[in-house]
Protein backbone atom coordinates (compact mmCIF):
# COMPACT_ATOMS: atom_id res chain seq x y z
CA UNK A 1 0.00 0.00 0.00
CA UNK A 2 1.41 3.36 -1.14
CA UNK A 3 2.61 5.98 1.40
CA UNK A 4 -0.87 8.25 -0.03
CA UNK A 5 -3.31 5.74 1.05
CA UNK A 6 -1.73 5.54 4.38
CA UNK A 7 -2.46 8.91 4.90
CA UNK A 8 -5.93 9.24 3.94
CA UNK A 9 -6.95 6.17 6.15
CA UNK A 10 -4.82 7.96 8.79
CA UNK A 11 -7.07 11.30 7.98
CA UNK A 12 -10.20 9.37 8.42
CA UNK A 13 -9.53 7.74 11.61
CA UNK A 14 -7.88 10.91 13.30
CA UNK A 15 -11.44 12.12 11.93
CA UNK A 16 -13.48 10.22 13.41
CA UNK A 17 -11.88 10.73 16.96
CA UNK A 18 -12.14 14.31 16.49
CA UNK A 19 -14.67 15.76 19.54
CA UNK A 20 -17.35 18.78 18.37
CA UNK A 21 -17.67 21.09 21.57
CA UNK A 22 -20.83 22.81 21.75
CA UNK A 23 -19.74 26.33 20.11
CA UNK A 24 -19.13 24.73 16.94
CA UNK A 25 -14.96 24.04 17.19
CA UNK A 26 -13.22 20.56 17.71
CA UNK A 27 -10.85 19.07 19.82
CA UNK A 28 -8.57 15.80 19.54
CA UNK A 29 -8.67 15.53 23.46
CA UNK A 30 -10.84 13.04 24.65
CA UNK A 31 -9.95 13.51 28.42
CA UNK A 32 -11.65 14.76 31.04
CA UNK A 33 -12.21 18.67 30.48
CA UNK A 34 -12.73 17.74 26.95
CA UNK A 35 -14.39 21.53 25.13
CA UNK A 36 -14.61 22.57 28.73
CA UNK A 37 -13.72 26.28 27.74
CA UNK A 38 -15.69 25.96 24.35
CA UNK A 39 -19.68 24.85 25.52
CA UNK A 40 -19.32 21.56 26.50
CA UNK A 41 -19.51 18.10 24.69
CA UNK A 42 -21.53 17.84 21.99
CA UNK A 43 -20.35 14.61 20.18
CA UNK A 44 -17.41 12.45 20.81
CA UNK A 45 -15.96 9.98 22.84
CA UNK A 46 -16.71 12.16 25.74
CA UNK A 47 -20.61 12.86 24.64
CA UNK A 48 -22.43 10.94 27.67
CA UNK A 49 -25.27 10.78 29.67
CA UNK A 50 -24.14 13.13 32.11
CA UNK A 51 -23.91 16.11 29.20
CA UNK A 52 -27.21 15.22 28.14
CA UNK A 53 -29.24 15.94 31.29
CA UNK A 54 -27.82 19.67 31.46
CA UNK A 55 -30.87 21.49 29.32
CA UNK A 56 -31.11 24.69 28.55
CA UNK A 57 -32.69 27.43 31.06
CA UNK A 58 -35.89 28.03 29.78
CA UNK A 59 -38.21 31.48 30.69
CA UNK A 60 -36.15 33.64 30.88
CA UNK A 61 -37.37 37.13 31.11
CA UNK A 62 -35.94 40.78 31.80
CA UNK A 63 -36.80 43.73 33.26
CA UNK A 64 -35.49 47.01 32.92
CA UNK A 65 -35.63 50.29 35.48
CA UNK A 66 -34.39 53.85 34.55
CA UNK A 67 -32.79 53.29 31.58
CA UNK A 68 -29.51 51.19 33.52
CA UNK A 69 -31.15 48.56 36.23
CA UNK A 70 -30.95 45.18 34.03
CA UNK A 71 -32.75 42.13 36.05
CA UNK A 72 -33.07 38.77 34.47
CA UNK A 73 -34.80 35.77 36.03
CA UNK A 74 -35.43 32.17 34.62
CA UNK A 75 -36.20 28.78 36.08
CA UNK A 76 -33.48 26.70 37.71
CA UNK A 77 -32.31 23.89 35.66
CA UNK A 78 -32.45 20.14 37.26
CA UNK A 79 -28.78 19.67 36.75
CA UNK A 80 -27.28 22.83 36.74
CA UNK A 81 -24.88 23.90 39.28
CA UNK A 82 -24.54 27.37 37.96
CA UNK A 83 -25.24 29.57 35.23
CA UNK A 84 -23.33 31.54 33.17
CA UNK A 85 -24.46 34.98 31.57
CA UNK A 86 -23.88 36.18 28.06
CA UNK A 87 -24.74 39.73 26.27
CA UNK A 88 -24.32 41.28 23.06
CA UNK A 89 -24.81 45.35 22.77
CA UNK A 90 -26.16 44.97 18.63
CA UNK A 91 -27.90 41.69 19.77
CA UNK A 92 -25.90 39.66 16.60
CA UNK A 93 -24.52 36.47 16.75
CA UNK A 94 -21.30 37.86 18.74
CA UNK A 95 -21.91 37.77 22.44
CA UNK A 96 -19.42 38.41 25.20
CA UNK A 97 -19.15 36.17 28.78
CA UNK A 98 -20.74 38.41 31.09
CA UNK A 99 -20.85 36.79 34.36
CA UNK A 100 -21.68 33.65 36.25
CA UNK A 101 -24.14 33.02 39.49
CA UNK A 102 -25.46 30.05 41.52
CA UNK A 103 -28.78 31.85 41.42
CA UNK A 104 -31.60 31.86 39.38
CA UNK A 105 -31.66 35.54 38.47
CA UNK A 106 -29.20 38.49 38.10
CA UNK A 107 -28.77 42.27 38.51
CA UNK A 108 -26.64 44.53 36.67
CA UNK A 109 -26.70 48.55 35.88
CA UNK A 110 -25.98 49.30 31.90
CA UNK A 111 -25.92 52.81 29.88
CA UNK A 112 -28.84 51.62 28.36
CA UNK A 113 -31.97 48.76 28.14
CA UNK A 114 -31.80 47.59 24.71
CA UNK A 115 -29.12 45.24 25.27
CA UNK A 116 -29.83 41.31 24.43
CA UNK A 117 -29.04 38.67 26.44
CA UNK A 118 -28.90 34.69 26.79
CA UNK A 119 -27.23 32.32 29.52
CA UNK A 120 -26.09 28.52 29.73
CA UNK A 121 -26.34 26.25 32.43
CA UNK A 122 -23.19 24.67 33.65
CA UNK A 123 -21.88 21.93 36.03
CA UNK A 124 -18.02 21.29 36.67
CA UNK A 125 -17.29 20.15 33.89
CA UNK A 126 -20.16 21.00 30.94
CA UNK A 127 -22.73 23.90 30.11
CA UNK A 128 -25.69 23.43 27.98
CA UNK A 129 -26.86 24.80 25.04
CA UNK A 130 -27.69 28.83 24.89
CA UNK A 131 -31.23 29.32 26.56
CA UNK A 132 -33.62 31.94 24.67
CA UNK A 133 -32.08 35.50 23.81
CA UNK A 134 -33.91 38.41 25.39
CA UNK A 135 -33.74 42.04 24.29
CA UNK A 136 -34.40 44.89 27.82
CA UNK A 137 -36.37 47.77 26.87
CA UNK A 138 -37.55 50.19 29.48
CA UNK A 139 -39.93 49.18 31.34
CA UNK A 140 -40.02 51.79 34.48
CA UNK A 141 -42.95 52.63 36.24
CA UNK A 142 -42.69 56.18 36.33
CA UNK A 143 -45.42 58.71 36.99
CA UNK A 144 -46.00 61.54 34.51
CA UNK A 145 -45.86 64.17 37.70
CA UNK A 146 -42.03 65.81 36.95
CA UNK A 147 -41.83 66.65 40.15
CA UNK A 148 -41.20 63.53 41.46
CA UNK A 149 -38.33 63.00 39.35
CA UNK A 150 -37.11 66.09 39.84
CA UNK A 151 -37.16 65.10 44.24
CA UNK A 152 -35.80 61.82 43.35
CA UNK A 153 -32.91 62.69 41.66
CA UNK A 154 -31.54 65.55 44.62
CA UNK A 155 -28.05 64.33 46.18
CA UNK A 156 -28.22 63.94 49.61
CA UNK A 157 -25.84 63.46 52.63
CA UNK A 158 -25.38 60.30 54.47
CA UNK A 159 -26.27 60.58 58.36
CA UNK A 160 -27.11 57.17 59.75
CA UNK A 161 -27.79 53.44 59.78
CA UNK A 162 -29.86 50.94 62.28
CA UNK A 163 -30.55 47.77 62.36
CA UNK A 164 -33.56 45.40 62.82
CA UNK A 165 -31.27 42.11 63.39
CA UNK A 166 -32.63 40.21 66.31
CA UNK A 167 -36.50 40.28 65.81
CA UNK A 168 -37.05 37.79 69.26
CA UNK A 169 -34.94 40.13 71.11
CA UNK A 170 -36.02 43.83 72.60
CA UNK A 171 -33.42 46.10 72.07
CA UNK A 172 -32.06 48.92 70.22
CA UNK A 173 -30.79 46.86 66.72
CA UNK A 174 -32.53 43.90 67.77
CA UNK A 175 -36.56 44.57 67.56
CA UNK A 176 -36.22 48.65 66.96
CA UNK A 177 -33.92 51.09 66.17
CA UNK A 178 -33.33 55.40 65.67
CA UNK A 179 -31.52 57.21 63.49
CA UNK A 180 -31.07 60.71 63.17
CA UNK A 181 -31.18 62.93 60.01
CA UNK A 182 -29.55 66.19 60.58
CA UNK A 183 -29.43 69.94 58.23
CA UNK A 184 -27.23 69.76 55.52
CA UNK A 185 -27.21 73.50 54.25
CA UNK A 186 -29.47 73.01 51.27
CA UNK A 187 -28.65 69.42 50.57
CA UNK A 188 -31.21 66.56 51.57
CA UNK A 189 -30.42 63.57 54.71
CA UNK A 190 -30.41 59.95 53.87
CA UNK A 191 -30.48 56.99 56.68
CA UNK A 192 -30.35 53.39 55.91
CA UNK A 193 -31.71 50.26 57.81
CA UNK A 194 -30.47 46.48 57.96
CA UNK A 195 -33.37 44.34 58.26
CA UNK A 196 -34.07 40.45 59.18
CA UNK A 197 -37.63 39.16 58.36
CA UNK A 198 -39.21 36.83 60.47
CA UNK A 199 -42.71 35.81 60.02
CA UNK A 200 -43.63 35.57 63.87
CA UNK A 201 -42.32 38.58 65.08
CA UNK A 202 -41.15 40.86 62.48
CA UNK A 203 -43.04 40.29 59.21
CA UNK A 204 -42.89 44.33 58.20
CA UNK A 205 -41.32 47.52 59.68
CA UNK A 206 -43.24 50.74 61.23
CA UNK A 207 -41.56 53.81 60.07
CA UNK A 208 -42.42 57.06 62.35
CA UNK A 209 -40.70 59.95 62.36
CA UNK A 210 -39.99 62.74 65.63
CA UNK A 211 -41.18 65.53 63.29
CA UNK A 212 -43.53 66.47 59.85
CA UNK A 213 -41.33 66.20 57.53
CA UNK A 214 -43.03 65.88 54.64
CA UNK A 215 -42.37 64.19 51.61
CA UNK A 216 -39.90 61.21 51.44
CA UNK A 217 -37.91 59.07 48.79
CA UNK A 218 -38.21 54.87 50.39
CA UNK A 219 -36.03 52.40 48.45
CA UNK A 220 -35.27 49.12 49.11
CA UNK A 221 -33.54 45.51 47.76
CA UNK A 222 -32.17 42.58 48.77
CA UNK A 223 -28.81 43.03 51.22
CA UNK A 224 -26.45 41.69 48.40
CA UNK A 225 -28.02 43.14 45.25
CA UNK A 226 -26.72 46.15 42.86
CA UNK A 227 -30.38 47.63 41.95
CA UNK A 228 -32.87 49.24 44.12
CA UNK A 229 -36.69 46.71 43.63
CA UNK A 230 -39.18 49.43 45.34
CA UNK A 231 -39.22 52.64 45.33
CA UNK A 232 -41.82 54.96 46.60
CA UNK A 233 -42.13 58.24 47.42
CA UNK A 234 -44.97 59.01 50.54
CA UNK A 235 -45.55 61.51 53.20
CA UNK A 236 -43.65 60.93 56.82
CA UNK A 237 -45.33 62.91 59.43
CA UNK A 238 -45.67 62.17 63.70
CA UNK A 239 -48.31 60.98 63.67
CA UNK A 240 -48.63 58.92 60.36
CA UNK A 241 -46.71 55.27 60.80
CA UNK A 242 -45.40 53.82 57.18
CA UNK A 243 -45.47 50.14 56.58
CA UNK A 244 -42.50 48.51 54.32
CA UNK A 245 -42.60 45.29 53.58
CA UNK A 246 -39.73 43.07 52.40
CA UNK A 247 -38.94 43.18 47.81
CA UNK A 248 -38.69 39.79 47.86
CA UNK A 249 -40.15 36.77 49.36
CA UNK A 250 -37.59 34.36 48.78
CA UNK A 251 -34.81 36.77 51.08
CA UNK A 252 -35.03 37.29 54.75
CA UNK A 253 -32.17 40.18 54.49
CA UNK A 254 -33.54 43.63 53.48
CA UNK A 255 -31.59 46.73 53.37
CA UNK A 256 -34.06 50.32 52.58
CA UNK A 257 -32.81 54.28 52.78
CA UNK A 258 -35.04 56.67 53.81
CA UNK A 259 -34.38 59.97 51.72
CA UNK A 260 -35.99 63.81 52.99
CA UNK A 261 -37.40 65.31 49.28
CA UNK A 262 -36.31 68.99 50.63
CA UNK A 263 -33.62 69.85 52.95
CA UNK A 264 -34.01 70.05 56.65
CA UNK A 265 -33.45 72.89 58.82
CA UNK A 266 -33.46 70.71 61.76
CA UNK A 267 -32.31 67.34 63.49
CA UNK A 268 -34.48 64.84 63.44
CA UNK A 269 -35.42 61.42 64.34
CA UNK A 270 -36.42 58.61 62.40
CA UNK A 271 -37.76 55.34 64.30
CA UNK A 272 -38.07 52.00 62.91
CA UNK A 273 -39.67 49.02 65.11
CA UNK A 274 -41.15 45.31 64.04
CA UNK A 275 -44.56 44.61 63.20
CA UNK A 276 -46.71 41.44 62.83
CA UNK A 277 -49.50 41.92 60.43
CA UNK A 278 -51.13 41.15 57.23
CA UNK A 279 -52.80 43.81 56.37
CA UNK A 280 -50.87 47.21 55.40
CA UNK A 281 -52.77 50.25 55.52
CA UNK A 282 -52.74 51.89 52.24
CA UNK A 283 -50.92 56.00 52.63
CA UNK A 284 -52.69 58.59 50.89
CA UNK A 285 -50.60 60.34 49.08
CA UNK A 286 -48.10 57.36 47.75
CA UNK A 287 -46.71 57.25 44.64
CA UNK A 288 -44.17 54.70 43.11
CA UNK A 289 -41.09 56.44 41.31
CA UNK A 290 -38.05 55.64 39.56
CA UNK A 291 -36.01 52.94 40.65
CA UNK A 292 -32.36 54.71 40.77
CA UNK A 293 -29.84 54.08 43.23
CA UNK A 294 -29.75 56.39 46.23
CA UNK A 295 -27.01 59.37 45.62
CA UNK A 296 -24.90 60.31 48.26
CA UNK A 297 -21.67 62.62 49.09
CA UNK A 298 -20.77 64.07 45.78
CA UNK A 299 -22.10 60.82 43.22
CA UNK A 300 -21.08 58.14 45.74
CA UNK A 301 -24.19 55.82 45.43
CA UNK A 302 -25.23 53.87 48.45
CA UNK A 303 -24.78 50.15 48.13
CA UNK A 304 -25.24 48.01 51.19
CA UNK A 305 -25.35 48.14 54.93
CA UNK A 306 -24.62 45.38 57.62
CA UNK A 307 -24.48 45.20 61.34
CA UNK A 308 -22.51 44.22 64.35
CA UNK A 309 -24.54 44.54 67.11
CA UNK A 310 -23.63 42.68 69.67
CA UNK A 311 -25.83 43.62 72.90
CA UNK A 312 -28.02 40.85 71.34
CA UNK A 313 -26.09 38.21 72.79
CA UNK A 314 -28.96 35.69 73.10
CA UNK A 315 -28.25 34.80 69.29
CA UNK A 316 -24.83 33.69 70.34
CA UNK A 317 -21.66 34.40 68.67
CA UNK A 318 -20.36 33.80 65.52
CA UNK A 319 -23.40 34.76 63.88
CA UNK A 320 -24.05 37.46 60.60
CA UNK A 321 -25.25 40.44 62.01
CA UNK A 322 -23.94 39.88 65.72
CA UNK A 323 -20.10 39.82 65.66
CA UNK A 324 -19.20 40.02 62.13
CA UNK A 325 -21.42 40.72 58.57
CA UNK A 326 -20.90 41.34 54.94
CA UNK A 327 -22.08 44.27 52.52
CA UNK A 328 -21.53 44.58 49.22
CA UNK A 329 -20.08 47.59 46.82
CA UNK A 330 -21.39 48.47 43.46
CA UNK A 331 -19.50 47.34 40.15
CA UNK A 332 -20.34 50.17 37.77
CA UNK A 333 -20.83 53.08 40.61
CA UNK A 334 -18.96 54.37 43.56
CA UNK A 335 -20.09 53.00 46.62
CA UNK A 336 -20.74 54.25 49.79
CA UNK A 337 -21.23 50.67 52.01
CA UNK A 338 -21.88 51.75 55.89
CA UNK A 339 -22.21 49.93 58.97
CA UNK A 340 -23.82 50.03 62.07
CA UNK A 341 -21.35 48.76 65.23
CA UNK A 342 -22.21 48.45 68.65
CA UNK A 343 -19.43 48.39 70.31
CA UNK A 344 -18.64 46.67 73.55
CA UNK A 345 -16.23 44.47 75.74
CA UNK A 346 -17.66 41.84 73.39
CA UNK A 347 -16.35 43.44 70.92
CA UNK A 348 -13.62 46.56 71.43
CA UNK A 349 -12.31 46.32 67.80
CA UNK A 350 -13.26 45.89 64.10
CA UNK A 351 -11.55 44.81 61.39
CA UNK A 352 -12.80 45.48 57.86
CA UNK A 353 -11.26 44.26 54.56
CA UNK A 354 -12.38 42.78 51.52
CA UNK A 355 -13.52 38.65 50.78
CA UNK A 356 -11.64 36.72 48.71
CA UNK A 357 -13.73 35.55 45.69
CA UNK A 358 -12.14 32.06 44.61
CA UNK A 359 -8.95 32.55 46.13
CA UNK A 360 -8.43 35.96 44.71
CA UNK A 361 -8.56 39.03 46.73
CA UNK A 362 -11.39 41.50 45.24
CA UNK A 363 -9.40 44.87 44.39
CA UNK A 364 -11.48 47.98 45.36
CA UNK A 365 -9.87 50.74 44.69
CA UNK A 366 -9.24 54.31 46.71
CA UNK A 367 -11.12 53.36 50.11
CA UNK A 368 -11.84 56.08 52.62
CA UNK A 369 -13.31 54.83 56.07
CA UNK A 370 -15.10 57.15 58.37
CA UNK A 371 -16.76 56.87 62.06
CA UNK A 372 -18.92 58.70 63.88
CA UNK A 373 -21.15 58.44 67.43
CA UNK A 374 -25.22 57.20 66.00
CA UNK A 375 -26.11 60.73 66.86
CA UNK A 376 -23.80 63.36 65.98
CA UNK A 377 -23.22 64.90 62.33
CA UNK A 378 -19.93 65.16 61.70
CA UNK A 379 -17.27 62.18 60.67
CA UNK A 380 -14.52 61.41 61.70
CA UNK A 381 -11.08 62.26 59.38
CA UNK A 382 -10.33 58.85 57.50
CA UNK A 383 -9.38 56.29 59.29
CA UNK A 384 -7.45 54.28 57.17
CA UNK A 385 -5.16 54.06 53.93
CA UNK A 386 -6.45 53.78 50.70
CA UNK A 387 -6.57 49.96 50.76
CA UNK A 388 -7.64 47.32 52.83
CA UNK A 389 -7.68 46.11 55.61
CA UNK A 390 -8.21 48.47 58.54
CA UNK A 391 -8.95 47.80 61.97
CA UNK A 392 -11.02 50.61 63.94
CA UNK A 393 -11.58 51.13 67.92
CA UNK A 394 -14.12 52.42 69.09
CA UNK A 395 -13.29 56.57 69.65
CA UNK A 396 -15.63 57.20 73.12
CA UNK A 397 -15.70 54.00 74.36
CA UNK A 398 -18.60 51.76 74.36
CA UNK A 399 -21.97 52.77 72.37
CA UNK A 400 -23.53 52.37 69.18
CA UNK A 401 -21.78 53.98 66.02
CA UNK A 402 -21.97 53.99 62.10
CA UNK A 403 -19.41 53.36 59.55
CA UNK A 404 -19.32 54.26 56.49
CA UNK A 405 -16.67 53.27 53.67
CA UNK A 406 -16.98 55.27 50.58
CA UNK A 407 -14.73 53.35 47.40
CA UNK A 408 -14.30 53.59 43.66
CA UNK A 409 -15.18 50.72 41.09
CA UNK A 410 -14.32 47.72 41.52
CA UNK A 411 -12.51 46.03 39.09
CA UNK A 412 -13.87 42.65 39.72
CA UNK A 413 -17.51 41.39 39.01
CA UNK A 414 -19.25 41.75 42.84
CA UNK A 415 -17.62 43.49 45.95
CA UNK A 416 -17.95 41.97 49.43
CA UNK A 417 -17.28 43.95 52.91
CA UNK A 418 -16.53 42.11 55.58
CA UNK A 419 -16.56 43.32 59.25
CA UNK A 420 -15.65 41.18 61.86
CA UNK A 421 -14.74 41.90 65.97
CA UNK A 422 -11.52 41.10 67.26
CA UNK A 423 -9.97 41.52 70.59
Amino acid sequence: MNNKYIFFILLIFNFSLATTCCDGTYSSSTGRGTCSHHGGVCSGEENNNIYHLLTAPTNLSIECDNNQNINLKWNNSTYGLFYKIYYSSTCSSSYLYLDSTYSNYYTNIFDRCDICFKIKSCDSIYCSNYSKVVKGKNNSNILSNSSIDLDNKNLSIFDGAGSLISPNENCYGCNKDVVKMHEHNGKNSTVVFQWLYDKDTCNQINITSEENIGDVIIKSKIWNQQSIQNAKKVELNSMTPITIKRPDDNHKWTIFSITTTKPLNFSNMIYASCKTSNNTKKIENESNINKNLVNLNNHYFWSGTGSLISIAKNRGSNQFGIDKDYAITLKNNKSLTSFQWYASSFCPKLKIENVKIHDTESNIKNVNVSIKKWDKKNWSLNKCSSTLPCVLEAPKGNGYYVIKIMSDINTIKSGILSAKCIK
